[in-house]
């Protein structure tokens, strides 16, 4: 579970990312990202349909699969950067230590780690 302080919750904020930010992509997600110079939080949203994944339980894994790989990232971004991710149904066949991989090669081409962090 992410800390309060790092979670993208307001509908005004991820609206925001989601009209001004950039793309990014993944195989098992895809997303937008903004880098919010007004406030220095680091800050991420996930996101997973329903007409991708039906049941709930399988939504909650998905995200849970999914903060768990982003948390470990979270020390290593830049500040102020507000990130929200929209989950793949295939994201519940693959290994977390997959998922880790293709995570940080993503995250990476975005550039959104820190300049000492590469």
């Amino acid at each position: 579970m992410l800390n309060k302080t790092q979670r993208l919750k307001k509908k005004k904020e991820i609206a925001l990312v989601l009209k001004k930010g950039r793309f990014i992509s993944g195989r098992f997600f895809s997303g937008k990202f903004l880098l919010n110079k007004t406030n220095p939080l680091t800050k991420v949203a996930f996101l997973c349909p329903k007409k991708t994944l039906p049941k709930a339980t399988q939504r909650n894994k998905a995200k849970r699969k999914m903060r768990g790989v982003v948390r470990n990232f979270l020390p290593k971004m830049k500040n102020g950067l507000w990130l929200v991710l929209f989950l793949r149904d295939d994201i519940l066949t693959i290994k977390s230590t997959h998922l880790v991989d293709e995570v940080f090669s993503c995250f990476q081409k975005a550039n959104l780690f820190k300049a000492s962090e590469k």
